[in-house]
């Protein structure tokens, strides 16, 4: 059982976290492509480093989600096991600006851009999060079984990260990636290609630090939500 931090209630913790999921909503923050336009974050240096502080304290948070089984494998740099079935791949602005510049560079002029080149123009940073599918052998139903368990524990990983963007001010958006998922895009950002992209999740400062050239374009299911009772069943026995 969690217990609430020093000095708060167990009822302040509960609307907190009840508030901070009710709260966060899908929103593509949209910036120009082919103008000059002043984003929050390149006024200033400090600006910039704040957000990017506040971004990997909540991956930080992000990686306590649960998962079921160990996708061991080796951490290159430390030669440190890794059990986590996730990865996360961080872009901060500047890397999101070069992605953006790259994109004709690496990729088929018949490849759908989509909104991927207005996300990343109005991005504060950009986290590309994979999971580890398991070797394929001949119990494929374990296998199977095991894949769905990484993935199930992978888009938790997902989930803790837009929440703990959220309680930090940040707007948010999980893309399932469009044209960040080409394998031109895996080689550019050094993922390998064993991974599976899960999202391609935005951050960006609030949008009331934007003084214009973005557009928002915000989730198109919220409103569609059906209430508990629509979606959960007591089972009787």
């Amino acid at each position: 059982m969690t217990l609430p931090p020093k000095n708060v209630s167990r009822d302040d913790l509960i609307r907190s976290v009840d508030h901070v999921v009710q709260s966060r909503e899908t929103k593509k923050v949209l910036g120009q492509v082919d103008s000059d336009w002043q984003h929050p974050l390149d006024s200033a240096p400090e600006n910039q480093q704040g957000f990017d502080e506040s971004v990997k304290r909540a991956i930080a948070v992000a990686g306590w989600a649960p998962f079921h089984h160990s996708r061991k494998s080796m951490c290159v740099e430390n030669q440190s096991e890794i059990h986590e079935p996730w990865r996360f791949y961080y872009l901060d602005r500047a890397a999101c600006r070069i992605l953006l510049s790259k994109i004709d560079e690496v990729l088929e002029s018949d490849v759908r851009r989509g909104k991927i080149p207005g996300l990343l123009s109005g991005a504060g940073a950009l986290v590309q999060v994979t999971w580890l599918p398991e070797p394929m052998g001949e119990d494929t139903k374990k296998i199977e079984l095991r894949n769905q368990e990484h993935l199930a524990a992978a888009a938790a990983a997902v989930q803790n990260l837009l929440l703990a963007a959220e309680a930090r001010g940040m707007e948010t958006y999980w893309s399932s990636g469009g044209l960040l998922r080409h394998e031109q895009i895996y080689a550019l950002l050094s993922i390998p290609d064993s991974e599976e992209l899960l999202a391609s999740v935005f951050l960006t400062p609030p949008l009331k630090d934007f003084a214009d050239g973005v557009e928002v374009n915000p989730g198109g299911l919220r409103s569609l939500r059906a209430k508990p009772e629509k979606w959960c069943r007591d089972v009787k026995l």
